[in-house]
């Protein structure tokens, strides 16, 4: 497949991959669930053509979110889906061939601790770039509040014996709608 091609699939898959974002932030907050296939296509065209391409449909989805949303909307895409993707894709494509000639791929138990690693990562990266939890509540509620209609009440709750962040939203005249729970240490005994 020559260069031309491989950059086009991989620009396609990324607009493919911004698209859940794009529903969740215009649609009613039951499609944020969506937001869980955004990596798919990310997968997809680092699987199937390389490292490289998935970096370019990374590239491709953040400047589709730019475009259509927020620059900050693209820089979590960018931080939680572009970026290990293609590094969990790199690990992936890992191989050698053992002295019987047989090809020995990357193991999936050091892929489990990668995406591990990531996720820690992340977490401590939001607690040094927000100040702590009570910053991380502040950042959910202003991040999560466009979602929501204007008649949505969020509240934000944090359990020190557990770690755990709870971000509830309820609408004026119904139950819960959303609740989105963040670890952010062990669990309780």
């Amino acid at each position: 497949m020559s260069g031309l091609r491989i950059a086009g699939a991989a620009a396609v898959c990324g607009v493919l991959a911004a698209c859940p974002y794009l529903v969740a932030l215009i649609s009613p907050p039951g499609s944020m669930i969506l937001i869980y296939l955004a990596q798919l296509p990310l997968f997809v065209a680092g699987l199937w053509l390389g490292v490289g391409a998935s970096l370019l449909a990374g590239l491709a989805a953040s400047l589709t979110l730019v475009a259509a949303s927020t620059p900050m909307t693209a820089a979590v895409f960018a931080g939680l889906n572009a970026g290990p993707v293609a590094l969990l894709v790199r690990q992936s494509l890992l191989a050698r061939t053992n002295n019987g000639g047989a090809v020995q791929w990357y193991p999936p138990g050091l892929l489990t601790a990668w995406l591990t690693g990531l996720g820690l990562a992340a977490i401590a990266a939001a607690l040094a770039l927000f100040g702590g939890a009570e910053g991380v509540q502040a950042a959910a509620r202003e991040v999560l509040a466009p979602v929501f209609n204007r008649s949505t009440r969020l509240v934000s709750t944090m359990n020190p014996s557990t770690g755990k962040v709870c971000v509830q939203g309820w609408e004026r005249h119904g139950p819960a709608t959303a609740e989105l729970a963040l670890n952010l240490g062990s669990s309780a005994k």
